[in-house]
This record gives structure tokens, C-alpha cells and sequence, in this order.
């Protein structure tokens, strides 16, 4: 899964800096003091939509555990599964042969309630 290079750490904010393109304006190491907070860019250009899940229990709680040793929310877990699942099928000629059939069979099927 390709990130947007906005959304990674980008160090040290002032935690009332001013926010230009959705990201916190970095704070030099002389102006961090100890206080300062790391922070994440927010701003993605990419809708989004919402989806439930049922996961069977031991496998939620196996994922909050990956997501924390990763340091990432179980969220971003779930998002780079399923990109990757996505990536593999894609790359899988038998599966996008079957992909392609369905798609042509949607079509007619569209096509004849066209008419």
C-alpha cells in the first residue's frame, strides 16, 4: 500500500500551529521544548467510506495486538490487508479472467433491461 508521504510522523508540532494543506506546520528542535507533540497529517484526498465488520473475537483481539506492536490503529491494519489483498488478486490471471466473465455477464444483463 502506497502511503501518502503526508502520513507519516512529521516530527515535532506546536500544538497551536497554524494548519496549511491539512499539516501541522513542524517545530524546530530549538522551539520543540518539552512539551512538544509529535503529529500526523490528517488530510486525504480520498472519500471514505464507512463499513462494519464482524470479526470473531480472538481474531479482533490478535489484531489490536499486531496493530499496537506495529503502532498503528487496527483501522490502518485492516486498510493494508485488504490493499494487499487487493494487489495480490490483481496480479493473479485466473482470478482476473473469472473477474472479467462476471463483468461481461453484468453487462449483458444490463444491456437486456436497457432494451
Amino acid at each position: 500500500m502506497q502511503a501518502n508521504p503526508c502520513h507519516q510522523l512529521v516530527g515535532r508540532c506546536h500544538p497551536s500551529s497554524a494548519i496549511t494543506d491539512g499539516c501541522p506546520q513542524p517545530m524546530t528542535p530549538e522551539t520543540a521544548g518539552g512539551d512538544a507533540l509529535v503529529a500526523v497529517c490528517y488530510h486525504d484526498v480520498m472519500t471514505r467510506k464507512p463499513t462494519t465488520v464482524r470479526i470473531p473475537e480472538a481474531l479482533a483481539d490478535t489484531a489490536e495486538v499486531v496493530a499496537r506492536a506495529r503502532g498503528v490503529s487496527v483501522n490502518a491494519l485492516i486498510l493494508e490487508a485488504l490493499q494487499n489483498e487487493v494487489d495480490r488478486v490483481k496480479k493473479d490471471k485466473q482470478f482476473m479472467a473469472l473477474l472479467r466473465s462476471h463483468v461481461e455477464r453484468d453487462k449483458e444483463i444490463l444491456d437486456r433491461l436497457a432494451e
